[in-house]
């Protein structure tokens, strides 16, 4: 799951905070922590497509002219950094055939119709 976030200015927060802060000159303004959100979101796709945590990844990505002043948590990146972030991950996870089922699944879902069969766990 990527969410992206469009700010600029200086950003500190970390993995374990509720909220996170954004600083424009003297104007500070705090945003709910994006891993918390999207926490929430690969939740709801894990259970949509019936899924286990390990084939769910969450991305935060930072798309606007922002810096942040903190260490970046493990799983938050810049834009120009996300190609080289998902090419990290190596091992493959879903076969070709899983992930023309759960293509399937969400493609109905946008159109409002049900698929009726889940897919497995195997590959």
């Amino acid at each position: 799951m990527v969410e992206t976030k469009n700010y600029t200015g200086w950003i500190f927060g970390d993995a374990k905070s509720k909220e996170w802060t954004q600083t424009i000159y003297r104007n500070k303004s705090r945003f709910q922590n994006p891993l918390r959100q999207n926490f929430k979101h690969t939740k709801a796709v894990e259970s949509f497509l019936s899924l286990s945590p390990r084939y769910v990844h969450s991305v935060v990505v930072f798309v606007g002219d922002s810096k942040f002043k903190t260490d970046l948590p493990d799983n938050v990146t810049y834009l120009w950094e996300l190609c080289p972030y998902i090419l990290s991950y190596r091992d493959l996870l879903l076969g070709t055939s899983r992930v023309r089922t759960i293509a399937m699944m969400l493609s109905y879902h946008k159109e409002g119709r049900e698929f009726r069969q889940p897919p497995t766990e195997a590959g």
